[in-house]
């Protein structure tokens, strides 16, 4: 068994980058869902990023979820958190969340 060894600052970029394509794939099976039917278009999501984006975003907590959308999809101005978190707060839960995403999205 191999262990995974990565540090949540590549971890962000790289959920950042599957954060755009979720959202391009979302829109396309969003397009699908009502000029297919309903199994097909269920055949299209089962197995997608989509799916998979979705299902780790399930795992996390409500803060975590906050945390990740205003990271990845809300566009929040830059220090929105402040009025939420110490600077070393924000860090330290942004990591923790980055990570454990990260991880859930290779956990079926």
């Amino acid at each position: 068994m191999t262990s995974l060894h990565i540090k949540s600052r590549d971890a962000m970029k790289l959920i950042k980058k599957w954060a755009i394509e979720y959202q391009i794939e979302k829109k396309r099976l969003n397009y699908y869902r009502y000029r297919v039917s309903e199994e097909e278009y269920l055949l299209r999501y089962k197995n997608s990023s989509v799916e998979i984006f979705d299902r780790a975003f399930a795992r996390l907590s409500e803060h975590e979820k906050m945390l990740l959308d205003h990271e990845l999809f809300i566009d929040a101005f830059p220090f929105w958190w402040e009025s939420l978190y110490s600077r070393s707060t924000y860090f330290r839960l942004k990591k923790q969340t980055c990570i454990k995403f990260f991880i859930s999205l290779f956990v079926s």
